[in-house]
Order: structure tokens, then sequence, then C-alpha cells
């Protein structure tokens, strides 16, 4: 096996296409979701470098052949790390850029600089996308016009999608004078559901059909709360809300945008927004992706719920995920119609809120290159309590294929001499919370930043990435097996 958003219409869209109603399934409804269980397996975590930014959020690679580690922090900060840990430089400082990209830091857990990616072209001195970079951060809603708006009260927040290229001079450093607003999106100010993870199919190669999209999750944009979710806007195609879109951001459309959408699949529906992909999300604040048995593309993506459930989903192009109605598999508003001619593309594994089990995070779908008993496994964490879960990815392609649901397994995590939850091996966490992000380098080798701890922590497991550069082809269950540092693995139990 192989891995790997104008104003708002209020009406109903009363047909879609017949290649889009072919992609919706129907399944049953289950009263309870499977409850995890304890994991024969046990986490090793290994520190790679002390992050000194603040509020670590992601880990990304430029697949450029250097090795690099690249973190992003709220605060504003992206910084570089060479293969052996060690600060290079940072990167570029978006608190620095306030004039002429409006960086805002100020609201809520969704704030300041989120989630980034490299182009899969940075590296090519041919192509558009030679050098460039993209972040999501929120900015001053007084700074620009946002091309969507989702708002009932004076209170907004702005997000946005922006470019950037390097340096010509300095692989460590952005040339912040070559910044573009690619896209953005107006919030109800103090929103818990912003603008989530933003990065390019890392299983694309040139020439396939996805290369070069950016895909982006857009959260529901919600304040009223968990027990009024009602806005309108989730169920309906007209806009990015609540939506996992997807755009090409180096090729203009006809009608001014500065990004076209090929391929998406309402891009013939009459009303709907052309860069949606797939829709019905609460808060899908990551995914990760991944091929099914057929090669096809999945996108894995851990949407947290509201005061039930959180859900992993299997995502595919035109489906409908169920949120504002539904909730993982529970019926929560059936007064709430889902998008007419769709149906509730059931989640693959959900976990209730027992047990402060309050925000699902993603996760990535991993092997140990030691253990061939841990293999094509996909791991995730709850944000809160810091527990680190997995789950067989064989088992989750059944789980959508027989309207099922995988069973989840809770690890145990090591680190210096202790051993419990994620949140429990953090010196200095905050409440107790793990606040787990995943990313990996170029060679695949995962990593887990926390913005509660200064740490960035190596895992020793390995995800499948493309055109290796550095890394012999060993293969372990279609995966690499990559260098390995101070032993951290996963264990027998």
């Amino acid at each position: 096996m192989q891995f790997s958003l104008f104003s708002l219409q209020r009406r109903c869209l009363m047909s879609l296409s017949a290649a889009l109603l072919a992609s919706f399934t129907t399944a049953p409804v289950f009263s309870q979701p499977v409850a995890p269980v304890a994991s024969s397996y046990t986490l090793g975590l290994d520190q790679f470098s002390t992050h000194t930014g603040s509020r670590a959020i992601d880990v990304v690679a430029p697949h450029d052949g250097s090795g690099r580690v690249f973190v992003s922090a709220q605060s504003g900060e992206i910084f570089s790390y060479g293969a052996d840990g060690t600060l290079l430089n940072t990167f570029v400082d978006l608190a620095s850029t306030t004039a002429n990209t409006g960086f805002l830091d100020n609201a809520g857990s969704f704030r300041g600089l989120m989630y980034f990616d490299f182009h899969p072209d940075y590296d090519n001195p041919n192509a558009d996308g030679y050098r460039k970079v993209y972040t999501g951060f929120q900015s001053n809603p007084s700074f620009a016009t946002a091309e969507y708006s989702r708002t009932r009260g004076s209170s907004v927040v702005h997000y946005v999608i922006g470019e950037w290229q390097v340096s010509s001079t300095n692989a460590n450093q952005i040339d912040t004078s070559t910044y573009r607003e690619v896209i953005r999106f107006e919030m109800e100010g103090n929103n818990p559901h912003g603008l989530g993870e933003v990065a390019f199919n890392p299983l694309a190669k040139p020439g396939d059909a996805d290369y070069g999209l950016l895909y982006a999750a857009v959260g529901d944009a919600n304040t009223l709360g968990n027990s009024n979710p009602g806005s309108g806007y989730i169920q309906n195609l007209s806009n990015p809300f609540g939506k996992i879109i997807r755009i090409n951001p180096l090729e203009d459309t006809v009608n001014g945008a500065d990004y076209s959408t090929p391929g998406n699949p309402y891009n013939s529906v009459s009303g709907a927004a052309p860069e949606n992909y797939a829709i019905g999300f609460r808060d899908p604040q990551t995914f990760s992706f991944a091929k099914d048995n057929s090669g096809e593309t999945v996108l894995i993506t851990f949407d947290i719920g509201a005061s039930n459930r959180d859900e992993v989903d299997l995502v595919r192009a035109g489906q409908n995920y169920g949120w504002e109605r539904y909730e993982g598999t529970l019926d929560l508003n059936p007064d709430r119609p889902l998008v007419p001619g769709s149906t509730h593309a059931l989640p693959v594994l959900e976990y209730d809120h027992s047990q402060e089990r309050f925000a699902i995070i993603g996760g990535l779908l991993v092997s140990d290159p030691n253990n061939p008993d841990f293999q094509d496994q996909v791991i995730f964490s709850n944000l809160v309590g810091g527990e680190i879960f997995h789950a067989d990815f064989q088992e989750m392609l059944d789980a959508e294929a027989n309207g099922t649901q995988a069973q989840i397994y809770e690890m145990t995590v090591t680190f210096d001499g202790e051993s419990g939850t994620f949140a429990d091996v953090l010196d200095g966490v905050d409440g107790g919370r793990g606040d787990a992000r995943f990313g990996y380098d170029e060679n695949g080798n995962v990593y887990i930043v926390s913005k509660q701890t200064g740490v960035i922590f190596e895992t020793g497991l390995v995800t499948s990435v493309p055109e290796p550069s550095s890394i012999a082809l060993l293969g372990l269950g279609g995966l690499l097996l990559s260098r390995r540092r101070r032993g951290a693995r996963v264990i027998s139990g």
C-alpha cells in the first residue's frame, strides 16, 4: 500500500451534477462511538531541538535536499533548523510585517500565525513555484476587504492565506517585500473556528491533476456556542465556511481572483463557491494525505466536535460530512437539513467527550521502520488531555466502505524517564494540556511540537514522502527507512 471561499446567498441549491450525486453514499447512523482501548505499543520520544518561539504550531520541510526542518509559532515566527536540530535562522517574523500584511495576534486560540507549507516546486528554478511559501494567519479587519464574509455583529476577525518568496541570497530568510495576499476570509470576532491547516498534496507528482493545488481547512466560524449552532452557512454551498477548500495559488482566473480552482467538484454547480472541495465540517483544524488501495488520494481529516464527539473522516471530493446536523454519527440537530441531494458521509472513527477527550488533532499515516507489527497506522491526539492515539489505516478504509468504525488505540508516551500521556511528559505544561501538532522532515521522520513547551520532539516513526533525496529505498510496507537518532521508537508493550 502506498501513501502517502463576495457575499453570502441564503438559499438552498436545488440540484447537483450527476457526477457529484454519484459520489455520495448512504450508511447507517451509530448510537455510540467505538471506545478507545489501550494500545500494546509505547511511543518513545527524543529531543530534536529546543524551540525558541512561543506557541509552536506546525512542522514542515521544503523537500529541497537540505534536510532542514521549519517550525511556525503563533507569535508570528517561522524558524529554520538544520538536520541536527541546530537553529539556523528566523525564517520570517510576521509581527514585523503588519504594514504589508495586517498581521494580528489577538483573538482566541486561532490567533496569529497558524499553518504553512512550501510549494512543491520550491526547489525548481524553472517553475512558478520556485522559492514560494504559503502561510495562514490572522490579519487586521481594517487592512483589506475580504472575499468572503461571515458576521452577524460589529466584532470581526480576518484570516488570510498569503504567499512569500525566499531570498535569492539566503535560503533561511523570506524576502518580506515579495508578499502577496491570495485570499481573505472575514469571520466573527473571537472566533474559535478559523483558518486551519494549509498544505499541498505531497503525494502528487508533476503532471498529476492535484499537483500544485493548495488545500485549506476553513472552520465554521461560529461564536454562538455549542448549544446554538444554526448559522445557515455550513450546509450552504455559496460560501467556504465549514469546508475544505482547494485552489491553485499561482493561476489567476478570469474574474480577477488571485487563484484558480481547477477540477473542483462544485465548479459547475450554480451558486456554489468554486473553492469548495468538501463540506460539512465544524473545526477541521488539521488534515493529512494518504492513498487508498486503488491509489486514489484521500484526506485524513480531524474534525473537532461541539459538545459530544470528535471524528476522523476520509475526505473525498464533493462529499458532505454532516455538520451542523450531525456531530460524528450523532443526529444532533435534525431540524438542520443537509444540502439538498447530499447525504452524510460517515466518519471512519470517532470518540465521545468522556474522560476529558475534548478536541481531536492530527495526525499522520506512519510506520515504525524497526517494528514490522506497527505499520500503516494513523496517529493523532486529544488536544486538551494530551493522549496519543493510533488506528489502523486499512481498518479505516474498511470502515469507510462498510459504514462501520475503526478501533482507536491509546498509547503510553515516554520521554526522559517520564511516562503517561504527551501532556504528562512535558515540562512546564499550562493546565495539563498537550496541544500536540505533528509534522515530518524530507526524509519522513515524524516530529511532535506543543504550544505548551519549548521542545521539538522526534518520534522515530516515518511517513512516506515524495522523491526522497537522501534515504535508501529499503521498503517496509511501502515506506522508507530513514536516518535514526538516539533510539526513538514505537516498542511493544
